[in-house]
């Protein structure tokens, strides 16, 4: 019984040893500008690793009806906000970000931004996780 609790303590040390404490903002932001094939031209690679998973999202482009009618804030046409994809960082420059394979469903970079996905293999919440504030440009 003595070793059956002994080896249950070690799994739990091991275990809370690997923990990662996890707080407040946990993501990296940055606006596209342009995109080149698999390079994104973004205002600033701070918080990005090659490694990382990253999201990249259209967060505006939306137009409603305006009009003083009953279809008032209807969605005229969605202009791709909200399209998003998911790949991986392989290098990184002062202002560009290269991702593994990578389908550009843009068209364009308009309203773009490029969001780091961080992957934790075991967190523990310490204090609540925010967003960067949206600025009109990046954030959450």
């Amino acid at each position: 019984m003595k070793k059956y609790l002994f080896f249950i303590y070690l799994v739990i040390m091991g275990y809370s040893m690997n923990a990662q404490n996890i707080s407040g903002i946990i993501n990296a932001y940055a606006s596209v500008s342009a995109i080149n094939y698999n390079v994104l031209t973004v205002n600033t690679t701070a918080g990005f690793a090659v490694g990382d998973k990253v999201l990249i999202i259209r967060m505006k482009g939306a137009q409603v009806n305006q009009n003083n009618t009953a279809a008032y804030g209807d969605t005229v046409t969605m202009n791709d906000a909200g399209r998003y994809t998911f790949s991986n960082i392989i290098a990184l420059g002062p202002n560009t970000i290269t991702l593994s394979p990578f389908c550009d469903i843009f068209g364009n970079p308009n309203f773009l931004q490029v969001v780091s996905v961080p992957i934790f293999n075991n967190p523990v919440v310490t204090a609540t996780l925010t967003c960067q504030p949206w600025n009109g440009a990046t954030g959450g």
